[in-house]
């Protein structure tokens, strides 16, 4: 009966661990696509031993001890991407950038948000309709870029999609067009 009990709550540490991971690793790949590797180089390594540390605990069964690894190496990737825009912005300065230009969504929403902090002005390029504005957090998300930034669409249609769906002023967005004059490089 006591077996059973322990290998019962074996189970759920074993799946709580799991989840816990699974998270973790989410976010892990989510910043190392975001450059963590390069901003914030020692407080990732760090991380990355709590979660090999917490790895060893799940291969050795000691599950319990495991999950409360695993969450600690989580809060603290969540904490680093909290600290990313501050970071960014420190670095903005270091190297006196004097314009940031973003190319789509989450670059876009990203670059915005330290641009805005850095008081450097932003150009955002939108290549396509298939950022899920439907979502209205993303609707949202693109009409404070269109306020912060001069977006800049590739082409008329995209312009005027991004006017209608997003809620951005005309104003603010520009059609500059993808493409090579084939012309001007033809010998006549």
């Amino acid at each position: 009966s006591d077996l059973a009990l322990d290998s019962g709550l074996d189970a759920r540490l074993r799946k709580q661990a799991q989840e816990v991971l699974a998270e973790l690793l989410e976010l892990q790949f989510a910043l190392q696509e975001q450059g963590v590797e390069k901003w914030a180089p020692a407080p990732f390594a760090e991380i990355k031993a709590i979660a090999a540390d917490a790895d060893a605990l799940y291969k050795s069964r000691q599950y319990e001890q495991a999950v409360a690894r695993y969450q600690q190496g989580l809060a603290a990737l969540q904490a680093l991407q909290a600290s990313m825009p501050q970071e960014l912005k420190r670095l903005l300065e270091q190297e006196k950038v004097d314009l940031i230009h973003a190319h789509e969504f989450d670059a876009n929403t990203q670059g915005a948000l330290v641009a805005a902090l850095a008081g450097i002005p932003i150009v955002a390029t939108v290549h396509g309709k298939n950022y899920f504005w439907e979502k209205l957090r993303r609707r949202l998300a693109y009409r404070w870029v269109s306020r912060t930034a001069i977006m800049v669409a590739v082409s008329e249609n995209l312009k005027q999609f991004i006017i209608e769906k997003v809620g951005a002023s005309p104003d603010r967005v520009r059609v500059l067009y993808n493409g090579v004059d084939l012309l001007s490089h033809c010998d006549a």
